[in-house]
């Protein structure tokens, strides 16, 4: 779906190149993050994507079609964009904010009213009264989702995002994460998204890519990057503590075993081991084990029956990480 190859940008005046000779391939679907210290090329390689920056080499290829063959306004009419300003047109309430494009586009009307309430419904905005208000009358998580809404207003394949989530506050920036992920993977767009806050790419990526001066260190997914990092740099970059970072993305419903004989009955529930969600976090798997002392956990349902066990030794194993 896209399609970097051999991509260079070297602003004026710069020593040296802000993206060199970069490669990437994002298949349909996938959210591929970018992610680097600052200045490494992340929001440069970004904009070139929607031509906002022209590269002086390579090809960047959408759905197979090299995007230097598009016009530029109407290469950014198909493909959303969202950043962390949000950019939400002042003077337009938040119906029209989102109706824009496919405005442009020369949609009939009511088909763009249609587009609007699916959207306001789809990034949970849909209470009365909301549509008509301005941008100035919104939080700062209602704001990014009008944002996210308008980028998606014409159904664009692709998605760019530079931010998205940087001027919020952590409980609305991780809430928003979920919700956008859900959105995602109903919808299959292809995303690229750019962050500084590893935590956050591991968390929204099928592929991390990790990038300095404007090459690309290791791209990969999120399990493999915390388990196996290319190099020293990438090693540095994920930090010591990525074994807890890969539990946080494995299920305790990865690990379940089957409940042993016994493990059911009274005297066992009258035990020390912490009752555990199947949705549950290996990282707060871990967290309950060792608080409570106990060498297992039980699995249990929403009713409470219990569905099998998840074993101290097994979790273990599982976060380790190569050296």
């Amino acid at each position: 779906m896209i399609r970097l190859s051999g991509l260079s940008k070297r602003f004026a005046g710069a020593p040296q190149p802000a993206v060199d000779g970069l490669s990437l391939h994002l298949a349909e679907g996938e959210v591929g993050v970018l992610v680097g210290p600052s200045g490494c090329g992340k929001t440069t390689t970004l904009r070139m994507v929607n031509r906002m920056v022209e590269p002086d080499a390579g090809v960047v290829e959408v759905g197979g079609r090299d995007v230097t063959q598009v016009a530029p306004v109407a290469l950014r009419r198909a493909i959303g964009y969202v950043i962390q300003q949000v950019g939400l047109f002042p003077h337009l309430n938040i119906a029209d904010n989102i109706a824009t494009v496919p405005r442009l586009l020369g949609w009939a009307e009511p088909r763009v009213q249609r587009r609007i309430d699916e959207l306001l419904a789809l990034v949970g905005l849909d209470e009365p009264g909301l549509r008509g208000r301005w941008p100035r009358q919104l939080s700062g998580g209602q704001a990014q989702r009008v944002g996210v809404a308008r980028a998606l207003a014409a159904d664009p394949p692709v998605l760019l995002m530079d931010e998205p989530f940087g001027a919020l506050d952590p409980l609305t920036r991780a809430r928003l994460q979920d919700e956008l992920l859900a959105i995602l993977k109903r919808l299959r767009k292809t995303v690229v998204l750019v962050t500084h806050d590893l935590d956050e790419a591991i968390r929204m990526a099928s592929q991390v890519v990790v990038m300095r001066q404007g090459r690309v260190e290791q791209c990969a997914s999120p399990l493999a990057l915390l388990a196996r990092p290319a190099n020293d740099f990438v090693r540095s970059f994920v930090g010591h503590d990525r074994a807890l970072r890969r539990l946080a993305l494995l299920r305790v419903a990865d690990l379940v075993e089957a409940m042993p004989v016994g493990l059911d009955t009274p005297a066992a529930a009258a035990d020390h081991s912490p009752a555990l969600a199947p949705g549950a976090s290996l990282r707060d798997a871990l967290a309950a084990l060792l608080a409570s002392g106990a060498e297992q956990a039980r699995v249990c349902d929403a009713a409470g029956a219990t569905l099998g066990v998840l074993r101290l030794s097994r979790l273990l194993a599982q976060g380790r990480v190569a050296d």
